[in-house]
């Protein structure tokens, strides 16, 4: 059950960061001219590889790879601040990271149980 519930938030987030990566090229400007802002080319480009590195993760994860969950990192370089960092770190290990922590689990306690 958990395993289904990871994926499918992985699935989820590898789709949304594909659209991102996609659209913001597009809409990014769009939305700082609207606010009046700036918004540097090196902005887009950073939003844009940081969309890629998630959604390789989050797929990575899919296929029960453990790496995929550090390639998901920039997700919390959008936090603004630490404590936004921290609750979006301990989110994303409890829904990506608690089924593989059960399974290595598991499988000590079957390795103890057969060496006794």
């Amino acid at each position: 059950m958990l395993f289904w519930i990871s994926d499918s938030a992985a699935w989820l987030l590898v789709a949304m960061s594909v659209l991102v990566t996609v659209t913001y090229p597009i809409t990014g400007p769009v939305w700082a001219r609207m606010a009046h802002q700036p918004l540097a080319t090196s902005s887009i480009v950073a939003t844009c590889l940081a969309g890629v590195s998630v959604a390789i993760g989050a797929y990575l994860v899919t296929r029960r790879k453990i790496v995929g969950l550090l390639l998901m990192a920039p997700v919390l370089m959008v936090a603004r601040d630490l404590a936004t960092g921290m609750g979006l770190a301990c989110v994303m290990m409890l829904v990506f990271g608690l089924p593989h922590l059960l399974v290595v689990l598991q499988a000590r306690r079957s390795a103890h149980r057969s060496a006794t």
